[in-house]
């Protein structure tokens, strides 16, 4: 009896621990094998989703800005008056925005952007100016101008970020047709004082596939802007200020950076 007591004592003492306490123990001992759970992957940006700010109905969402009372502004199909090559005329059941005076105002969209793609459509009789607005403050120009020098563009003429950068190639916009322009650029940066950190760039003008402007720093305001100051978002100006115009599908898609 003595024996077996003895022999019970000694595995009780080589095991350590009742069976249900083994269990335990190997409950609450983490698994040394086991692999460290992947840390969670970030949220995918939202996909941006392209504005259309143009109903052509109406002027619902746009400001007149400059020369107000002088507004021309109107929906409409565009066509050049037969009777005078730098005129348009505006016919009426189209969906065209319309600027048909030599002298008139402005026009932006209500809403702001910050980095974004401006694709649009325009028409401009001989000889007219116009010009699309980034922002409302950086102005890529419209222009006919029978005199410019195809050999080498100023940066007064079509495509060209005006007083800034010329156009890498002179495209002709001919009177009456329409031109298809493709612009997308970044807004300035500002630090948390509002120092500005980075310029706006203009990243790249298209006119009718035809690239003109690429990666152009812009370091401040150009001539005829809306408020005179840089801002991290603005609204799209189109100008109607120094001769007749026409727009048509207006988009502008976000850009996430």
């Amino acid at each position: 009896m003595m024996r077996c007591a003895m022999f019970g004592l000694i595995v009780g003492l080589m095991v350590g621990c009742s069976p249900s306490e083994q269990s335990a123990e190997s409950k609450s001992t983490p698994d040394q094998n086991a692999e460290a759970a992947p840390a969670a992957a970030p949220a995918p940006k939202p996909e941006p989703v392209t504005v259309h700010p143009f109903n052509g109905k109406d002027l619902e969402g746009w400001t007149l800005s400059g020369y107000v009372k002088r507004s021309h502004w109107q929906v409409g199909t565009a066509k050049v008056d037969p009777s005078d090559p730098k005129k348009l005329i505006v016919e009426p059941g189209g969906s065209d925005l319309v600027s048909a005076g030599i002298v008139g105002a402005n026009i932006h969209t209500d809403q702001k952007f910050g980095d974004a793609r401006i694709e649009l459509d325009v028409m401009i009789p001989a000889e007219s100016n116009s010009g699309v607005f980034v922002m409302g403050e950086y102005e890529v120009q419209i222009l006919d101008d029978p005199k410019a020098n195809v050999d080498s563009p100023s940066d007064m003429d079509s495509g060209a970020i005006v007083t800034v950068s010329p156009p890498k190639k002179l495209i002709k916009l001919e009177p009456g047709q329409w031109h298809h322009y493709v612009i997308e650029y970044q807004a300035p940066r500002f630090d948390p004082t509002g120092a500005k950190m980075l310029d706006a760039q203009i990243r790249k003008v298209v006119i009718n596939d035809q690239v003109v402007q690429a990666e152009v720093n812009v370091p401040n305001v150009t001539a005829s802007n809306l408020t005179g100051e840089e801002h991290t978002e603005g609204p799209l100006m189109l100008q109607g200020a120094e001769g007749p115009v026409a727009f048509r599908n207006i988009s502008i898609t976000p850009l996430n950076r």
